[in-house]
């Protein structure tokens, strides 16, 4: 991993701009971050001592877009570099955007209130690496680290949580202890956040290549977002639903995530004297499921928990119309119902079994 990396022509132009007007100026955040993990940066932040006026003065196509944060954006040669302030934040009543934001602040400073290490980089001036929390180190190891405290962290911006998730799927990240806690322990926070943020972010990890490992360790974490206590449950219900099935279209596998104890090939696992729980994958397991629930009924055991994968929305329609369902919930494994099954309602399911398969 180099220690002293070279810039894109136009982020290297931006900063030299604010320099000879006499302003600090430092590459940061996840472009330095890609480009030490020699990866392209999608897109490139600047960090500055120039308020937003002077960097607007400063730059014939540029616009105010990021509010009270100061955020410039400024096209230069077709690349759209960010160019903020750097500012001091505190208060974060809706857990989501700071309260009060305050410019004048030192580097160091705008560095401390960064979400993760690996994102607390920057570039000096002549292409060394400016590391004040570590981030290095943890972008050598593959660790994936709080700026200061994981808790304050995450009670500041929620977002961060899925971040901190989607950062381990798509890099390979291991997330360090602490922070791991912390995401555990403020889970419930997810509620909070709109759909639109949570669609973006779950797209983005269901499709890095480590999200298996991440949705196992962290299923407790992901399936808060369509808690029955989630006052925006519905939202994020019609948002996995649809980002799975947008998957499965494209031919992106779905990742089965459930307690490892109940994972099944399917089979059955007793719950109770007169009560199954069956669960299914995908594709042949289908006729696996098939033969779990007649088995089932062939010992007497009517009442069955069935797990079935999102894509099987056809089936839950038959499940609801012939039988008397007892609950339904969403899971990450797939839609987990917990019915009564008669002999006609199976003959329903096994018709409707064969034409899928």
């Amino acid at each position: 991993m180099p220690q002293k990396i070279m810039l894109p022509e136009a982020v290297s132009a931006c900063c030299a701009a604010l320099r000879k007007a006499g302003h600090a100026a430092y590459p940061v955040g996840g472009g330095v971050r890609d480009l030490l993990l020699g990866r392209t940066p999608g897109d490139w932040d600047v960090t500055t001592s120039a308020p937003p006026e002077a960097i607007l003065s400063l730059f014939p196509h540029a616009a105010l877009t990021g509010g009270s944060h100061g955020t410039v954006t400024v096209i230069i040669a077709d690349t759209a570099i960010e160019v903020t302030p750097f500012r001091g934040e505190s208060g974060y009543s809706d857990g989501r955007h700071p309260d009060k934001v305050t410019f004048g602040v030192s580097l160091d400073d705008d560095l401390a209130r960064r979400d993760f290490t690996v994102n607390a980089l920057a570039l000096d001036e002549g292409g060394g690496v400016i590391d004040r929390f570590g981030g290095l180190d943890d972008l050598k190891k593959g660790v994936l680290r709080c700026v200061g405290e994981a808790d304050r962290r995450f009670r500041e911006d929620s977002l961060r949580i899925l971040r901190a998730l989607r950062f381990a799927a798509v890099y390979g990240m291991v997330i360090e202890g602490r922070t791991a806690a912390a995401l555990h322990k403020n889970r419930a926070l997810l509620g909070r956040l709109p759909a639109e943020r949570v669609y973006g972010e779950l797209t983005k990890l269901l499709c890095g290549a480590h999200a298996e490992a991440v949705l196992l360790e962290y299923a407790d974490v992901l399936l808060h977002v369509i808690d029955s206590s989630d006052p925006n449950r519905s939202e994020h219900i019609a948002v996995v639903e649809k980002l799975i099935s947008k998957l499965a279209k494209e031919g992106t596998p779905v990742i089965n995530v459930y307690n490892k104890a109940d994972l099944v090939e399917p089979t059955e696992i007793p719950i109770g004297e007169d009560t199954v729980a069956i669960s299914a994958k995908k594709g042949d397991n289908m006729s696996g499921l098939l033969k779990a629930i007649e088995k089932a009924l062939d010992k007497g055991l009517h009442h069955i928990r069935v797990v079935l994968p999102y894509s099987m929305g056809g089936m839950v329609d038959r499940l609801h119309s012939g039988a008397q369902v007892k609950s339904v919930d969403y899971t990450g494994e797939g839609i987990e119902i917990e019915t009564i099954v008669d002999e006609i309602l199976y003959g329903q399911l096994r018709d409707y079994i064969k034409e899928e398969l």
